[in-house]
């Protein structure tokens, strides 16, 4: 009788409190609740501190809850972020704290974001609360590694970037490339109790700018992070990291929810969630882990829904106003109800028509770079029609756990029986109690059931039941036959290629103001590509890239140098992707500013003196004139195989001579001459003339 006049409403506060909450005993009740039960309990010699805690968190009169009662909660909906969409850095004026359980892949918010002596500095909050650290590192889709000083060794970005992540300990020191680079960051700013990353990222040169930075900016912090450091293990007393989530939800219960528990039942359940466990590929692993992100713009009903789930649990007030939980497993009943236990009974035979027949649990999958994925799905029933239900539980974080809760799910769906009804005060009994056993003396039935939900009636004296018949191999799970298979990750260690442009040319355009320019061109491509084209004089200089106008497939270069030799390269760009340069071997053309040559050289003529040989010609009338080359072969008479051994400047119509001096007598030479304008370009070549010296 003592148990029976214990009662109180489970969970129905929200608490957003950007602190954590400070819990103690209950002690504030809502006073017609505490009145209508204090003769009640002093009746049986209960404390009126004891008997006015029926009241606690009355404004849901739910005692008890299970997987069925919150199963709807657990279908995706779009106000519940999935793990990818915190896959990023945002900056927005105010942020709501979040909060990391286990081991998890996540972004953030910025914490600062400047830019200094040619880098972008910016921080990334993790976790509102000390934490063990970063297990791998992200930028964008891709895994990095990082040396002691924090640059990144894995291109791209290679060297560019770097990072220095915090754990929000408390000996924790301000970042000294923020100090070094912003007067207002000083000293002050350790950012003690926050877990956060600076993140460096360079200036880069256009050329390599779309390697670097792929997505065409500083890339998003989102690394594989331990959580919370600071969780209480009754077992021993201590504060550490775990992944164990009884041990997560005492601390998600106690600190920010404000709530009270039992520590010597979360060490039993402890104890459950650490028990080792075969998975498909025949590895140990705990039963039970929690692995995720909490924030405080999510409902409590929505972190108890998705905590129940990760763990298969039953949640429930205690008579003192303590919150209890069980972990999923079976434990065998101690309570039987009988029909005329209730005052009004139904029973459900069969599943209901177009009950899912299948089952799939989303959940963050490491090998799919944690991103939200599918599990394998559990065939609940062969022979029935495809009727697929899909639960988010994104705070499991490996295939065998998101398994079994997939069975449970699916067994809680297809019971055999459904029973609800009006229990009369019976139904204190079964305060605490996830199992009971059901007996019908006149319909011949009896099976033991598992409490979904016991609520309060609104009379203060009856109790509103809903279970489902259950048995303990709907608890049981052996991986090797029922574990489904995970769906296959193929992890892309690279985006996909941006196929490089083919089909150059490069031509000069036409003179234009003495200025030289040309065009260089591809063949037609995909209009979703934008052609970019780069240049540089062969003597090494730096490149310049030039953007293609939208739709062209060709790109003209002014202002060249006049005679002066150029390289030319494309590459396409796809959505801040690039395509290597091509061609490899780069396109070369000399600039030239006048195209048009001048007139023949008159009167060539070759006059031999004793060692000597005089070369004289007459300059063209031609404004186009600016010199005159003289070819020289001492070997044979072909002009391909000639040197060049004077460039003689002159004036138009000018008589001009040139002595080529220091020949052998006896040796036999030929001469060529060819007037030049002002870019080299030649006219109509004088020759051969041959000559023996004297």
């Amino acid at each position: 009788m003592r148990k029976a006049l214990f009662i109180a409403a489970l969970l129905a506060t929200t608490a957003l409190t950007p602190t954590p909450a400070k819990a103690e005993p209950v002690s504030t009740f809502i006073a017609a609740v505490s009145s209508t039960f204090a003769a009640a309990g002093a009746a049986v010699g209960l404390s009126a501190t004891a008997a006015a805690t029926f009241g606690a968190y009355a404004t849901q009169f739910v005692v008890g809850l299970g997987l069925s009662a919150i199963a709807n909660a657990l279908r995706p909906r779009p106000e519940l972020p999935k793990p990818s969409a915190r896959m990023v850095n945002f900056a927005q004026a105010l942020t709501y704290q979040e909060r990391l359980y286990g081991r998890a892949r996540k972004g953030g918010p910025f914490g600062f974001s400047g830019f200094a002596n040619k880098k972008r500095i910016y921080s990334v909050i993790i976790a509102a609360h000390s934490t063990r650290g970063p297990v791998s590192h992200w930028l964008d889709e891709r895994e990095v590694e990082i040396n002691g000083a924090g640059l990144v060794q894995t291109d791209p970005p290679g060297k560019y970037m770097a990072i220095h992540p915090y754990t929000g300990q408390p000996g924790q020191a301000a970042d000294p490339l923020l100090m070094a680079n912003f007067a207002s960051w000083t000293p002050a700013h350790r950012m003690t109790g926050l877990s956060y990353a600076v993140i460096n990222a360079n200036r880069v040169a256009q050329k390599r700018y779309a390697k670097v930075y792929p997505t065409g900016r500083e890339p998003a912090y989102n690394p594989v992070w331990d959580g919370n450091d600071r969780i209480y293990d009754p077992r021993d007393g201590q504060f550490r990291f775990t992944r164990n989530l009884a041990l997560n939800w005492a601390h998600e219960l106690v600190e920010y929810q404000g709530l009270e528990v039992d520590w010597d039942e979360v060490a039993l359940e402890a104890d459950v969630c650490d028990q080792p466990v075969l998975n498909a590929e025949g590895n140990l692993q705990p039963r039970w882990r929690l692995d995720g992100t909490i924030s405080d713009d999510m409902d409590f009903e929505d972190i108890r829904a998705q905590v129940m789930a990760a763990r298969d649990v039953f949640t429930f007030e205690r008579p003192d106003g303590k919150v209890g939980f069980r972990v999923g497993r079976w434990i065998e009943p101690t309570v039987t109800l009988s029909e005329a236990d209730f005052e009004t009974l139904q029973i459900s035979d069969g599943r209901d028509l177009g009950a899912p027949s299948e089952f799939v649990v989303q959940y963050p999958e490491p090998l799919n770079d944690w991103r939200e994925s599918p599990s394998g799905a559990w065939i609940e029933d062969p022979s029935a029609r495809r009727n697929r239900e899909e639960a988010a539980a994104y705070l499991i974080s490996n295939h065998n756990q998101a398994s079994r809760v997939n069975k449970r799910m699916a067994r809680t769906k297809s019971a055999q029986y459904r029973i609800s009804g009006k229990l009369k005060f019976s139904g204190y009994d079964l305060i605490g109690e996830r199992f009971a056993w059901f007996r019908h003396s006149e319909l011949g039935l009896a099976f033991p059931i598992e409490i979904g939900k016991l609520t309060w009636g609104a009379d203060r004296s009856t109790f509103g039941l809903e279970a489902v018949s259950t048995a303990e191999k709907d608890f049981a799970f052996v991986a090797a036959t029922e574990e489904p298979q995970r769906p296959r990750y193929d992890r892309s260690t690279e985006v996909s290629e941006v196929a490089p442009p083919s089909g150059f040319t490069a031509e000069l355009g036409s003179s234009a103001g003495g200025a030289a320019f040309a065009i260089w061109s591809v063949a037609p491509q995909p209009e979703f590509y934008f052609l970019q084209f780069r240049l540089r004089s062969s003597d090494g200089q730096t490149w310049q890239i030039y953007d293609a106008p939208e739709g062209e497939f060709s790109v003209t270069t002014r202002g060249l140098v006049d005679v002066t030799t150029y390289e030319g390269q494309f590459r396409n760009v796809e959505n801040g992707r690039a395509s290597d340069w091509v061609p490899e071997v780069p396109l070369t053309l000399e600039a030239i500013a006048n195209q048009e040559p001048p007139g023949a050289l008159r009167d060539f003529t070759v006059t031999p003196e004793p060692g000597t040989v005089e070369i004289s010609y007459v300059a063209p009338n031609d404004g186009q004139f600016y010199a005159a080359r003289i070819y020289r072969n001492e070997t044979d008479t072909d002009f391909a195989s000639a040197d060049l051994v004077r460039t003689e400047y002159g004036i138009p119509s000018n008589a001009d001579s040139w002595t080529d001096a220091g020949l052998s007598p006896g040796s036999s030479v030929t001469y060529w001459a060819e007037a030049i304008n002002s870019s080299n370009v030649p006219g109509v070549l004088a020759g051969p003339l041959s000559v023996t010296i004297l």
